[in-house]
């Protein structure tokens, strides 16, 4: 099941590299990269974060580990570690205007840093999955104060750094595996769910979606949902709950142009595809 996971997860590395070496040959730009993950222990990097303000510094997470760099790569040391349990690192997201903060997503709850690293707590948990899984943070340049999470089951936002949780009742509750704020505007909110893309104009008070799920699986998925049910119920003896809300969601990343930002792009399976918008 740990292999199905990561081929789900579709972004995943054995060993974390860096590009270093831009150069010209023949009038074609290439780049050489070298293998920066000195330190890093475990074989699956998943998912990447580097400091707003300190290239040198980044965290990467593993399957169960976060890990840190202070020197671009040389030297990796673990933050953050869930070895022996059954929580998953999931994501890592650095605060856009105070590098000291680092949020990481998980199996069981949102975790936060305001030391680079030295100490965490839990900001964000729910009774049980799939609400607690979060896959996705995204944190306001404009104001920092507010969260927003994707989890296994919809939207929840925090508007003072995690005292207070709210579902966004105004987007589908189902698996939002990315969202990502516009640092031109950061009214402007993008969330990938399993029913498509969507984007909010207005920070969030309104939702429209742009895309539906990626090969009509989704509609293919509730057509089948009950003649599936029993056999879904065979694989839970056997497997993980987050490798399957993982699996339910086709689209997987977004990136805004940062030269453009009324252009965004998102990863899906099999195929990237350039919305309109």
């Amino acid at each position: 099941m740990r292999k199905n996971l990561a081929a789900k997860i579709g972004l995943v590395c054995i060993a974390l590299y860096c590009a270093v070496i831009p150069f010209a040959e023949g009038g074609m730009q290439s780049t050489v990269w070298k293998n920066v993950s000195s330190g890093i222990k475990d074989s699956e990097v998943k998912t990447i974060t580097v400091s707003p303000d300190n290239p040198e510094m980044a965290y990467a997470g593993t399957r169960s580990v976060v890990y840190q760099t202070m020197n671009g790569g040389k030297i990796w040391d673990e933050v953050l570690s869930f070895r022996g349990t059954d929580n998953i690192v999931l994501t890592i997201e650095s605060d856009p205007i105070d590098s000291k903060i680092i949020y990481a997503g998980t199996k069981k709850g949102l975790y936060a840093s305001n030391d680079r690293g030295n100490s965490w707590s839990k900001l964000y948990h729910n009774i049980g999955l799939p609400e607690s899984i979060v896959l996705s943070v995204a944190v306001s340049s404009s104001e920092p104060s507010i969260i927003f999470i994707g989890t296994g089951k919809g939207v929840y936002r925090t508007d003072n750094r995690g005292k207070d949780w709210k579902r966004d009742r105004n987007i589908p509750n189902t698996v939002v595996s990315n969202i990502i704020i516009d640092r031109i505007n950061p009214q402007r909110i993008y969330a990938s769910t399993s029913m498509g893309l969507y984007r909010s104009l207005d920070d969030a008070s309104s939702w429209s979606r742009l895309s539906i799920a990626a090969a009509g699986q989704y509609e293919k998925e509730e057509q089948n949902k009950e003649n599936n049910a029993s056999e879904k119920n065979k694989s839970n003896t056997n497997g993980n709950e987050e490798d399957e809300i993982l699996a339910e969601t086709q689209l997987r990343n977004i990136a805004i142009d940062p030269l453009n930002s009324s252009k965004i792009y998102f990863g899906s399976q099999p195929a990237s595809q350039q919305p309109e918008s």
